[in-house]
């Protein structure tokens, strides 16, 4: 084939018909659309600055995540390095803590004077204990450890309730604060303070005026000798709940559930809810506290 170029008449070699057509086609081209085999790019070389963005924030976001629980893992344990697991009766309960403060976020425990103490296992009745006058003495330099007697303040006989301001009742178990209830003092008598109206603040989880009751008096339920009894309901041994009770005489005419008799356990029991909430008293989840020691504040 011939073709003629500017009047000159030139052989093109047809053969190489790859060559041929590439030629045509780039005739057609404009120049600006022809393909340079140097300037091609793959997607990764057009993309990569992003697909390495998208992977730093990927790999970034899982250093943060694994770092977070790092931290929070060590504070977990940080924060419960001390607490000590106690044996009650069906397991291990671990202490409770007993910071108790105000609604105004004042702090409660100070300028206390000790009245009373009352201990577990020593065969004498913790009610009759508080209300005998003939008991009364001297305990304001006592430590807090138990005797064979419960220990009694003459100025429990000597009640003034225009003076007192505040009640507070602890619980003790192996010598660690376990349990601790603020009362108004403010107008009562030494037989009436503790009542559900006049608790003002403690160490319990879900315990408040608001609460439910069935019992919440000194007395209590003196059928079966439960003193100093808070307790949110009865229903049939099983059933039985609450914070806080004395079991206190031997000799009672009735002793219904579980509670009421440890085996291999001398009375009076003081028996309260670990992990500062209330007891499930027949399943066994109560602790038994070794003392209990009452004490108040005055006005002024």
């Amino acid at each position: 084939m011939s073709i003629y170029h500017r009047g000159l008449e030139t052989n093109i070699d047809h053969t190489n018909t790859d060559y041929y057509r590439r030629f045509q086609n780039t005739e057609n081209m404009d120049f600006n659309e022809q393909i340079i085999p140097s300037q091609r790019q793959t997607f990764w070389e057009k993309n990569k600055n992003l697909l390495f963005l998208v992977v730093g924030l990927v790999v970034g976001c899982f250093v943060t995540v694994v770092i977070s629980y790092a931290f929070f893992s060590l504070g977990q344990n940080k924060g419960h390095g001390n607490c000590q697991p106690y044996e009650v009766t069906s397991g291990a309960q671990k202490k409770n803590q007993t910071s108790v403060t105000t609604d105004s976020g004042t702090k409660e425990n100070s300028g206390f004077k000790k009245i009373f103490v009352a201990c577990t296992g020593n065969r004498q009745s913790v009610l009759d204990a508080w209300r005998n006058s003939s008991m009364g003495g001297n305990i304001s330099n006592i430590k807090d450890s138990c005797t064979n007697r419960h220990l009694r303040s003459t100025l429990i006989d000597n009640w003034n309730g225009s003076l007192i301001d505040k009640v507070k009742v602890e619980l003790f178990r192996n010598e660690q604060l376990a349990v601790e209830m603020f009362f108004d003092g403010r107008g009562s008598t030494s037989s009436n303070w503790f009542t559900r109206k006049r608790l003002r603040s403690n160490s319990f989880n879900d315990l408040t005026q608001m609460s439910t009751f069935n019992f919440f008096s000194m007395n209590g339920d003196q059928t079966v000798d439960r003193h100093f009894f808070i307790n949110r309901n009865y229903g049939g041994c099983a059933n039985d709940k609450g914070w806080m009770v004395v079991i206190d005489k031997a000799d009672a005419n009735y002793r219904p559930c579980k509670f009421d008799k440890l085996p291999g356990k001398a009375y009076p029991y003081i028996l309260y809810g670990p992990d500062q909430q209330m007891a499930h008293y027949d399943y066994g989840l109560y602790a038994v506290a070794d003392m209990m020691v009452i004490s108040i504040s005055t006005l002024g």
